[in-house]
């Protein structure tokens, strides 16, 4: 089968006939939080909303700002003026004005430090900026902070195009389960390229970036950029997550009535050079793809599922191309894989939201990466047998309480889980999981209860509980998916959790307060403690005092 770059894919998306557009959300934002509570609340599913398919679309969410109108209470009154402020020229013809601009051209609007917005020309640009200080108990290696400065841009050109831009320059020291993950993978969370800063901090720049438009009106959207993409409703995802560094990528999402098919065809780097100083760069990273589908349908007013293919296009210790076949849109993967002779990694299942009594959101996913039935009922353990299940719940105004928001959570991955015969054909990027940041071969509980304090004030509390199995020196007992599943320890007899024993609590409490639009001050208290069975316990616990403009707070609880 004749064989095509990832560019002239993306080039074929771009030769549509293009006649309208959309930008999303960033990642992580605050909106996100906002909207799926109020979505909750109404007890089924916003028209044409696709939850699962994170972030959200600015043209989607107008729904969600008058319900909160509607809803009366101050603290929804401001919610919805975030919305306003942050999404105005998709909600209202005239832009929401601030009662006292800088230099009288600066901060018209309160969402927008600078903005133009013509007859055929819209364009937003807000600075951003991030800087924390940490105190760690246990460190001996400097201050831990974070300092991140930037800019990000978006806009529309005429009604045809739309853009989105953010680019950052950064340095941080971060706790040190952190920098034991860098040391131990030379990669960053949630980054590409980076290099070291002084003796134990990270260096790094980020861009991320898409252009987004609509081949036919109201049905077929197209976007092409460098970004991370989330799908799921959960704290985690199990088929994929924002944990790993900003892929190239294609996405064509087509609605038709209660139905949404997307598609998504992204780049990915399947191996690193470096060492604990930072990444070499001295020659080009072998690349692999990803070609992944998804079938949503709202049944009825309140559930949605969602049936997923997904498959790691590789060649062995060498760049792959994507060939046609894979861009077929309806047939399924493994038949291609057969006719073409290949065997890259696919993994299959589904996924559920069901909204009820105007409080609850019961959500989960399924992924499989193989299973033999007949292995299966046997209950013997064969390796073979991979999976992933998350289980979840959210409950908003608990026990009758406005703004008492509590969620659940259970994720689960089988040893080998993501996993291939060749490290390369790992459902990995930059040398990170693509979906849960522990890998496999483990099991999570997490409980979060949020609570708006005032309009401006939000109290958080995370917890987590983990029990995971790791390896020793030369062991692959199926935890980490970067290891070649041929060197597994055991056909049969596997178990989640195998191979040396880890158990793992993290709990967080964070306050945030925001002064202004997108201004946030972050006050934390962490705490982590691992234990495992050879290397004895990691206590850590600290303080951290953030502010942040124009950007969400990293995950980096794992």
């Amino acid at each position: 089968m004749k064989q095509v770059s990832f560019y002239l894919l993306a080039f074929l998306g771009l030769t549509f006939s293009i006649t309208a557009q959309n930008i999303r959300l960033d990642q992580r934002d605050y909106q996100h939080y906002l909207i799926d509570r109020f979505e909750i609340k109404t007890g089924k599913q916003y028209p044409g909303f696709h939850s699962t398919l994170k972030t959200y679309r600015r043209d989607k969410i107008d729904t969600a700002y008058y319900d909160m109108i509607a809803d009366g209470t101050d603290k929804s009154a401001l919610a919805a003026s975030l919305l306003l402020n942050n999404n105005w020229e998709y909600i209202t013809d005239d832009a929401p004005e601030s009662k006292k601009p800088l230099f009288n051209f600066l901060y018209k609007t309160p969402g927008d430090f600078w903005h133009d917005k013509g007859k055929n020309f819209d364009l937003h640009v807000n600075p951003i900026i991030h800087f924390a200080y940490m105190n760690q108990n246990t460190d001996s290696d400097g201050t831990l902070f974070q300092n991140t400065r930037g800019v990000k841009v978006r806009g529309r050109i005429g009604n045809k195009v739309a853009f989105f831009s953010s680019i950052t320059e950064n340095q941080a020291r971060y706790p040190s389960y952190i920098r034991r993950y860098i040391d131990g993978t030379l990669t960053v969370p949630n980054q590409g390229f980076w290099k070291g800063f002084k003796d134990t901090g990270v260096d790094y720049f980020e861009a991320r970036g898409y252009i987004s438009f609509a081949a036919v009106k109201d049905l077929i959207n197209i976007q092409f950029g460098h970004d991370r993409i989330f799908m799921g409703n959960g704290y985690r995802s199990l088929i994929l997550s924002d944990f790993s560094a900003p892929m190239l990528f294609l996405k064509i999402e087509t609605e038709v009535g209660k139905v949404n098919y997307t598609n998504l065809f992204a780049e990915l780097i399947a191996d690193v050079e470096g060492n604990t100083s930072g990444l070499t760069g001295r020659s080009r990273y072998p690349k692999k793809y990803l070609a992944h589908h998804r079938l949503g349908i709202d049944i009825g007013k309140s559930l949605n599922i969602g049936l997923f293919e997904s498959v790691v296009i590789y060649e062995d210790s060498a760049s792959a191309d994507i060939q046609l076949g894979y861009l077929n849109p309806i047939i399924f993967y493994r038949a291609i894989e057969q006719s073409e002779g290949s065997q890259d990694n696919v993994l299959l299942g589904l996924d559920w939201k069901w909204n009820f009594l105007n409080h609850f959101s019961f959500y989960g996913q399924l992924s499989l990466d193989e299973f033999v039935l007949n292995e299966y009922l046997d209950n013997n353990g064969w390796w073979a047998n991979k999976n992933a299940i998350q289980v979840g719940l959210k409950y908003v105004d608990a026990f009758g309480l406005p703004y008492l928001d509590l969620q659940g959570e259970f994720n689960t991955a089988r040893p080998y889980m993501y996993s291939h015969k060749d490290s390369y054909g790992s459902f990995s990027h930059y040398g990170q999981p693509l979906a849960h940041p522990r890998g496999a071969n483990f099991t999570e509980a997490i409980g979060i209860a949020r609570y708006k304090i005032i309009p401006r004030l939000d109290l958080t509390l995370t917890g987590i509980v983990s029990k995971y199995g790791s390896d020793e020196d030369g062991g692959n007992w199926g935890g980490d998916i970067l290891k070649p599943n041929i060197t597994r320890e055991e056909d049969y007899n596997n178990e989640t959790g195998q191979g040396v024993e880890n158990t793992l609590f993290i709990g967080e409490a964070l306050l945030t307060y925001m002064p202004k639009n997108n201004l946030f001050v972050d006050l934390g208290y962490t705490i982590r403690n691992q234990e495992n069975e050879i290397l004895g316990k990691y206590n850590e616990n600290w303080v951290s005092l953030g502010l942040r403009w124009n950007i969400a707070r990293q995950n980096n609880l794992f």
